[in-house]
């Protein structure tokens, strides 16, 4: 079973092939597209992953208020910006952060649980 976690880690930025305003941010195994000039490679951020759950007081502090996925436009997942797969959402990280650090609890980032659908609810039984 997987564990939710927002990690601070160091971020490798490339260059944008399909825009002149954006930049790729790889943070360990993902890539995340952000505004250029944003970051620069080696800063450290705060790499929040597909299915989380953002408050919105950390959307508006992002410029992200209404842009996301879900009934109240606070999921992350996974799209296409000018032909790049962007997997996330990276932020700044703050003063008395270290690499490796998870900052969910802090930031009050929560993993997204998709609801049970109704025709499923019910009672379970053990078979056997």
């Amino acid at each position: 079973m997987s564990t939710f976690t927002v990690r601070v880690l160091r971020a490798v930025i490339e260059p944008h092939e399909n825009a002149d305003a954006l930049e790729i941010a790889r943070v360990g195994d993902y890539r995340s597209i952000v505004r250029k000039g944003q970051f620069r490679s080696g800063d450290l951020v705060a790499y929040i992953p597909e299915q989380a759950l953002v408050p919105e007081p950390l959307l508006e502090a992002m410029g992200l208020k209404g842009r996301l996925a879900g009934a109240d436009a606070n999921r992350v997942k996974a799209i296409r910006l000018r032909g790049v797969l962007s997997q996330g959402l990276v932020m700044a990280a703050r003063p008395g952060w270290a690499c490796g650090d998870d900052v969910a609890a802090e930031l009050g980032i929560v993993k997204w649980e998709p609801p049970v659908p109704a025709c499923m609810n019910g009672q379970v039984y053990p078979a056997g």
